[in-house]
């Protein structure tokens, strides 16, 4: 995300968050330990990126609140509202930059764009000495495919009556993924994509299967079949990997690929990538 953003939570006791294994993305970590601002008690307007936080206690994590009062044997240690607040920049991704800030593993993506927040899983952990604090991840459209490609989602694709949009298993890209619900073969998605060039093309199609057998797919462009792929299970329905085959693409602003189902039982598609 280009320029700052700023981190806040509001909490009743302290949660920790597991480690989040980076994958496809990888910028280099956050170290966001230093640097925060402390309230002990609720703050109307705390969320806030222009609150003025000045005069709260300034303070490294982790921390505890009751490092006093939970000590002196008393009894009478808080058990209210605590804030914190800290800002952060974080890296440049693109221009149309997308982040998560997280706690817990997932959270609401932020496309700079669109300025509408989308579910996503977070996959790159933002570490302190102690362990991951936040996570931030690029995600969808509004940043290039690996390898230079052009990202084509499932959900602005024509998709027929089999499949209906969802967003129920997190990992995918955009706003969401084509879900198959037919019981026969035949379905198809397919998407109209631009050329600039003819030649042989990478053609990567992202799915999820977390059923226990292959669930193929025949790619054809224009009509014409170019070669069935194979989509073995990938170890659940929220684990999502990649499916590749290589096609000669005409040039053109109108060029269809069309991913037609083979068995009555299909995988879940996120994404078409050309590169």
């Amino acid at each position: 995300m280009a320029g700052g953003a700023l981190v806040t939570f509001g909490a009743a006791g302290t949660a920790g968050a597991a480690p989040v294994t980076p994958r496809t993305y990888a910028p280099p970590a956050l170290r966001t330990c230093s640097g925060w601002r402390f309230h002990k008690g609720d703050v109307t307007g705390a969320q806030a990126p222009a609150f003025n936080d000045s005069a709260w206690t300034a303070l490294s994590v982790p921390h505890t609140w009751n490092a006093q009062d939970g000590a002196d044997g008393g009894g009478d240690y808080y058990r209210g509202v605590g804030w914190y607040r800290r800002r952060a920049t974080l890296p440049a991704f693109t221009s149309e930059a997308a982040a998560i800030l997280s706690g817990g593993g997932s959270g609401s993506v932020w496309n700079a764009r669109t300025k509408v927040p989308g579910v996503v899983t977070a996959e790159i952990p933002v570490s302190t000495n102690g362990g991951t604090v936040a996570t931030v991840e690029p995600s969808g459209a509004a940043f290039p495919a690996v390898g230079g490609g052009t990202v084509h989602e499932a959900e602005d694709a024509r998709l027929d009556s089999t499949f209906v949009v969802d967003t129920l298993h997190p990992g995918y890209t955009g706003t969401g993924y084509a879900d198959f619900n037919g019981t026969s073969a035949g379905s198809t998605i397919s998407w109209t994509v631009d050329v600039p060039s003819a030649g042989k093309k990478q053609l990567l199609v992202r799915y999820a299967n977390g059923g226990d057998t292959d669930r193929p797919a025949d790619i054809d462009v224009n009509g014409t079949k170019i070669t069935s792929l194979a989509m073995p299970p990938t170890g659940g329905w929220d684990a999502w990997k990649t499916a590749s085959c290589t096609a000669t693409l005409p040039q053109g602003t109108g060029v269809t690929v069309r991913v037609t189902l083979t068995k009555a039982i299909g995988a879940n598609i996120d994404s078409l990538v050309v590169e």
